[in-house]
């Protein structure tokens, strides 16, 4: 397999089947109040009440009594991973209106006939019916989760017709096994994959869905590949992938110029893999622990992500609470769990100061992955 960096993105030579792609960003966004008619439970008390109060949080600034998940600091208009978001924050919260909603919505604006979600909503209609695969994994999950978590049969049959078609539209065949990419438009060739979208054991437990344990267990092994392959190849992961039959010097860049760096996108990565059951899964973020840690154990700046510019609100670079986030998920892998602990709460306050909508979920989501078991992690 070669590797290579694009002008747009890191390029795997793996061969892939499919059609035409471009990655195209998708990112960060308070004001509604949630309710919530559970506690998180299977953690320590305080570790329940942390990430209690970071998912009622981002429910009760984005989520809107309809359902829907508004981006207030993008204008408000709303994306289907918003919707997921909600939806998984919903079930470790053990709120079921809050599920329903976000899910009905979700079904009345953003599902396509083929079975995935239109990512892009704004100004009362549909902005781009291209699928986000993030989200479309996450909902499926969330729904699952919610069968048995918030005891309603009928969400396993929405997560097995999801999941069919994600397995369906949004893979490709590589020779490590097949790949999640971006979305249907990215199947290639070139295809496209973002790492980030999916974690081993999100596709692992849709593997346990009636009629999908082929597909997604092959998934599981051909995820594991690229992302170990990513790893063992960067310092830190990109944002975004691109598979290709030809060498990296034979492929057209293509992207913002940006894409191969480790951002906003990538942070995802060591969140999702550290809460994983599995330890290769959890060793995986631990690997990143020496880059991402904090700069007293580095002895240099914290990693560029850490910086992002606010125009909006008039100010300079900030430190980003996303990506304090994802160092206290490689940390917490590694086993540094109080300086785990001391970034998570960084992260928080510093969303709290500035909240937006990428930070705030991505607070809670670390929050109840990491320090509790309520999305069906390990946190311990």
């Amino acid at each position: 397999m070669a590797l290579g960096v694009l002008a747009g993105a890191i390029a795997l030579g793996i061969g892939t089947s499919g059609g035409p792609a471009s990655p195209s960003g998708h990112r960060q966004a308070g004001a509604a109040r949630a309710s919530a008619t559970a506690d998180p439970v299977d953690a320590p008390r305080w570790a329940a009440d942390q990430a209690f109060g970071a998912a009622l949080f981002f429910l009760g600034h984005y989520e809107l009594p309809s359902g829907r998940v508004a981006r207030w600091d993008q204008g408000g208009d709303t994306v289907s991973e918003g919707e997921a978001y909600a939806m998984l924050l919903s079930v470790a919260a053990g709120d079921r209106r809050r599920f329903d909603a976000a899910w009905n919505w979700s079904r009345a604006h953003l599902l396509q006939p083929d079975g995935l979600l239109a990512w892009h909503w704004a100004n009362g209609t549909i902005a781009s019916n291209e699928s986000a695969a993030d989200a479309d994994v996450d909902v499926a999950y969330a729904l699952e989760l919610a069968a048995t978590r918030l005891h309603e049969p009928a969400d396993l049959t929405s997560a097995a017709a999801m999941a069919t078609a994600i397995a369906g539209k949004e893979t490709t065949d590589t020779t490590s096994g097949p790949v999640l990419v971006a979305g249907p438009w990215a199947v290639g060739p070139p295809a496209w994959v973002n790492p980030s979208y999916a974690s081993p054991w999100e596709l692992a437990a849709l593997g346990r869905l009636p009629g999908q344990a082929q597909s997604f267990g092959a998934l599981v092994t051909g995820t594991r590949a690229l992302v170990g392959q990513v790893l063992g190849s960067t310092a830190l992961p990109p944002d975004w992938v691109q598979l290709t039959d030809a060498a990296p010097a034979d492929v057209a860049p293509q992207g913002t110029g940006t894409d191969d760096r480790y951002g906003f996108d990538a942070v995802r990565i060591p969140i999702r893999w550290a809460a994983s059951c599995t330890a290769s899964e959890r060793q995986a973020a631990a690997r990143l622990w020496p880059t991402l840690g904090p700069p007293a154990r580095r002895g240099r700046p914290t990693v560029d992500l850490g910086l992002r510019r606010d125009e909006s609100h008039g100010r300079g670079a900030v430190q980003s609470p996303v990506g304090l986030v994802a160092a206290a998920a490689s940390g917490w892998a590694a086993g540094h769990r109080d300086e785990a602990l001391g970034l998570l709460s960084r992260a928080e306050a510093l969303d709290h100061a500035h909240p937006s909508y990428y930070s705030s979920a991505w607070v809670a989501l670390g929050r109840v992955f990491l320090q509790t078991g309520r999305l069906g992690t390990c946190p311990s």
